[in-house]
């Protein structure tokens, strides 16, 4: 039995953001917090979210569970559920989602536990900076070629995008940064994909290089959220 209702839209903008990368996956209900790791068909790229007991007004899950889920139809059900309290019961074969006046039942698949290791790398950058400011800089890029770059140069960051007519250069504002002079290419359209994350947290920290995937970290006390992307080598 989960029961949520100061913190219920953080909990369903998770999904929301979830639901743009993959059509069904894997949520883990463990006893100190629920775990998805969503890959996008691609494999280009993948979300990786806690979400954490606290965010719950009452969380009792007495063993770890694993169900599959077909996420948009989940995503349906939460945002339908929008008024005061949403309480998630496990019965059999389904789970049941119900407020006050509303009650709905999605059918699951038995899921496996994911064993696997988070990915970690050791990148020669880092980044802290707003949200808005980023998600903002990458909707604005993808309006020309989904391809662009970062560029870190004497301490400051650009965004860059090129289409056959157009060129983009602009300078990001940013708190803080660590690392060395780099351009590192990607597809701006993926990270478009979780532009939802802006709307959970505040700022965010990018660790990139050309060595390893793009790593977008952001968390607060009761969800911590990791979004890892493939880099591209593309020619000048």
């Amino acid at each position: 039995m989960l029961k949520i209702q100061k913190n219920k839209k953080q909990f369903i903008d998770c999904f929301n953001i979830i639901k743009n990368l993959v059509i069904e996956t894997d949520i883990n209900f463990n006893k100190e917090e629920i775990f998805i790791r969503a890959t996008h068909p691609s494999n280009h790229c993948m979300a990786i979210i806690k979400i954490k007991k606290s965010l719950f007004e009452e969380y009792n899950v007495d063993k770890e569970r694993v169900y599959t889920i077909d996420i948009e139809n989940l995503v349906k059900i939460l945002n339908n559920l929008s008024e005061k309290q949403l309480e998630i019961i496990p019965e059999n074969d389904v789970l049941v989602f119900k407020d006050y006046r509303r009650k709905y039942k999605l059918n699951y698949f038995v899921g496996s536990k994911d064993i696997r290791p988070t990915p970690q790398f050791e990148h020669k950058t880092k980044i802290n900076m707003s949200s808005s400011e980023f998600f903002g800089l990458i909707s604005e890029s993808i309006v020309f070629d989904q391809i662009g770059n970062f560029e870190i140069e004497e301490g400051k960051l650009f965004v860059n995008s090129k289409s056959h007519l157009v060129s983009g250069n602009i300078q990001a504002i940013i708190k803080n940064i660590e690392g060395q002079n780099d351009k590192v290419y990607f597809d701006f359209s993926y990270i478009d994909m979780v532009k939802g994350i802006k709307n959970l947290f505040e700022d965010i920290e990018l660790e990139l290089n050309n060595e390893f995937p793009l790593s977008i970290k952001c968390k607060n006390s009761d969800i911590d959220f990791e979004f890892i992307l493939a880099n591209r080598v593309e020619n000048e």
